[in-house]
């Protein structure tokens, strides 16, 4: 007997053991929408390689359980939560499903959205110009982050003291801090994309609409705020509101990545490439950990002595090798 796609969504949604309750009510809820929260862990995760590529933590294999499930606030397994490394994978998680979300609606990809047709009416224009045209629907894809990735972390604790059930408070705050930077982030990388209108080459009226940035700039920017990331206290004001903090009260706050315990040396990295003459985190002395490194001969072979044939192909004469020496971690 053949099931409908609502009742698979539906069968999806409920042997998905990975999501929390509140996140499998946003599945079935939602069905049509989790495509665009898996293509969200695929581009983060994709991202987050990427910027961190030439560094000991990498986002490499010990750590994709995250991505792969997106267990909203979880950390990855093998990043010890409230750590300078989870605040960038909440930051960077949340805004991809925003980024995602957005796109697919003005594609056409998801049916309870559309483009944004709010923006023209609340802002501002200048001379030149009007909003028209399909706006990203930014604001749709911030509120199913929100729904989706602000889940209050749970853990398995042997005993479920006072003081763990402040520390666990605690990372639920700072990690929907994260997030919310993370999609704010989005926001302010949000651009605009105009058409011409009038006599060729004149572009006296344009008609304009918001767009969404490259994701990669948004994995930048968050990578720069990792740099900077304060560590953090939670504390409760008397009018019953939680915030964020600095530690060392010499420190003055700023606006940036949050956390709350510094991070372990992750020293996996025995076969990663580093540079022998890099003073950084690509350099063999820290990638390495102090295990040191062994030097590899590559042999390169490259069609040299080109040149172009009219009309329409290239011809090379020989084929020129070339070795160097790369270096690896033990």
């Amino acid at each position: 007997m053949s099931v409908g796609p609502e009742t698979r969504s539906m069968l999806f949604c409920d042997r998905s053991y990975y999501l929390t309750p509140r996140q499998r009510k946003f599945c079935r809820q939602y069905s049509g929408t989790m495509a665009s929260v898996a293509q969200a862990a695929s581009l983060a995760m994709k991202e987050c390689r990427r910027q961190f590529v030439n560094e000991p933590w990498n986002c490499s294999t010990p750590y994709r359980r995250h991505w792969n499930h997106m267990r909203g606030s979880t950390a990855p397994a093998g990043i010890p939560a409230g750590s300078r490394e989870s605040a960038y994978v909440h930051a960077l998680s949340s805004a991809a499903v925003a980024f995602s979300v957005a796109k697919d609606c003005k594609n056409g990809r998801i049916n309870r959205c559309g483009c944004d047709g709010t923006w023209d009416k609340y802002a501002p224009t200048t001379g030149g110009f009007s909003w028209g045209g399909c706006s990203a629907n930014i604001d749709w894809g911030k509120h199913m982050s929100r729904m989706f990735t602000d889940v209050p972390r749970k853990r398995r604790m042997r005993r479920n003291t006072r003081k763990s059930r402040k520390r666990r408070r605690n990372e639920n705050h700072v990690n929907f801090y994260n997030n919310n930077f993370g999609r704010k982030k989005l926001m302010e990388r949000m651009g605009r994309k105009c058409k011409c209108h009038g006599p060729t080459g004149s572009c006296q009226q344009q008609t304009c609409w918001r767009s969404l940035p490259n994701f990669e700039e948004i994995g930048a920017t968050l990578k720069r705020n990792y740099a900077e990331a304060q560590q953090v206290h939670v504390v409760r004001t008397r009018d019953g509101r939680t915030l964020v903090r600095p530690k060392q009260l010499s420190h003055r706050w700023k606006e940036t990545l949050a956390y709350l315990r510094k991070s372990p040396a992750f020293c996996r990295t025995a076969g990663r490439k580093c540079s022998l003459g890099a003073n950084g985190p690509a350099g063999c002395k820290t990638m390495c950990c102090g295990r040191g490194y062994t030097n590899r001969t590559v042999v390169e072979r490259n069609s040299c002595q080109c040149s172009f044939q009219w009309c329409c192909s290239v011809s090379c004469k020989d084929v020129c090798v070339k070795e160097h020496v790369e270096q690896y971690c033990l």
